[in-house]
């Protein structure tokens, strides 16, 4: 049976599956996608089209090249690696600060602490122009890293280095090596609620990248559970590990958990997991099938998997360990 909303594909030209010589182009990473000619099926970036089978469809831009040119010549950008983009993540942090009624939410609000801080920053009122004027100044590179680009002046034929954003929080998403891998935007004013959380990525822009669909692997400072938990959002997952003391993986939606799979496959081999997500797992049966999906994927590469559970007034594992309820443990 189809997923609700879900396109229903009639492929005649054959999907090439992604490996080490031919990753997506959407996403960037070497498996579980596809794609052809003029489509691509993405299984970690999400776009308006959901596919019945799993991913997301996304029609292919000037045959494929990561980085639209938006009328710039400018040629195909790969993403910059992870070393560049830590240390372009972290100087653009630390060129912004956090405004106080950000602290109040992360301290009063979420439960975190100051030590917790350093991962946020407010995006308000910048000039990103000049921002990046600073990073290029300071060495940094910003072609490939996700959420820059170039822009071309109305006036002239001249380019420059630029992001987008709207008014509201920043937060770093993370890997295993604790390297900044992508950054997350919880937005102060959404126009939509569903809205509310964008990722910093620039993927049709000239010269800018896409970010995939990355996880967040959050860390307590001491680890009291050896369990790797997974989650639904890298800001759940952050609350989570501060609560549990234990490593929480942070996917960005319920059905972006091949990307989980693969960091769990990569370092966390012979860990307990525990699938923790939202309780609308009840009653969205697409969340239902990702957790399913997740569990077997996960049991086939041997691991042993647990579903937590906790009282059903609490959507998230975050509020509910906020709230100082007793997580219920069960084998899947």
């Amino acid at each position: 049976m189809a997923r609700k909303g879900a396109t229903v594909m009639c492929v005649t030209e054959k999907l090439i599956r992604t490996n080490r010589r031919r990753p997506c182009p959407i996403c960037g990473k070497t498996d579980w996608c596809g794609y052809n000619s003029q489509i691509v099926i993405c299984m970690r970036m999400p776009s308006d089209r959901l596919v019945q089978n799993g991913g997301w469809l996304h029609k292919r831009l000037n045959g494929g090249a990561r980085g639209g040119t938006n009328g710039v010549n400018v040629g195909v950008v790969a993403v910059a690696d992870a070393k560049v983009q830590d240390a372009t993540y972290k100087a653009l942090f630390g060129l912004l600060r956090l405004e106080e009624d950000h602290v109040v939410e992360l301290i009063g609000n979420r439960g975190l602490d100051n030590k917790q801080l350093c991962q946020f920053r407010t995006l308000r009122n910048v000039k990103p122009w000049e921002v990046c004027k600073e990073l290029m100044a300071k060495g940094h590179i910003l072609s490939g890293v996700p959420g820059f680009y170039l822009a071309k002046d109305k006036n002239s034929e001249r380019q420059y280095w630029n992001f987008n954003y709207k008014p509201g929080m920043i937060f770093k998403l993370e890997n295993s090596q604790q390297q900044t891998q992508a950054l997350q935007m919880r937005l102060d004013s959404p126009l939509e609620k569903a809205n509310r959380y964008r990722l910093f990525s620039s993927g049709r822009l000239c010269g800018g990248a896409s970010s995939g669909a990355p996880i967040h692997v959050a860390r307590p400072e001491v680890i009291y559970d050896d369990r790797v938990w997974v989650t639904e959002g890298a800001l759940k997952a952050i609350v989570l590990s501060h609560q549990i003391k234990a490593v929480v993986l942070g996917a960005m939606s319920a059905v972006t958990w091949p990307s989980v799979v693969t960091e769990i496959s990569c370092y966390y081999t012979g860990r307990e997991i525990v699938i923790a997500y939202d309780q609308d797992k009840y009653t969205n049966s697409n969340v239902m099938r990702a957790v399913n999906e997740l569990g077997n994927a996960l049991k086939e590469k041997g691991a042993q998997v647990n579903t937590a559970d906790w009282d059903r007034k609490y959507k998230g594992a975050d509020d509910a360990a906020l709230n100082g309820c007793r997580f219920v443990i069960s084998r899947y």
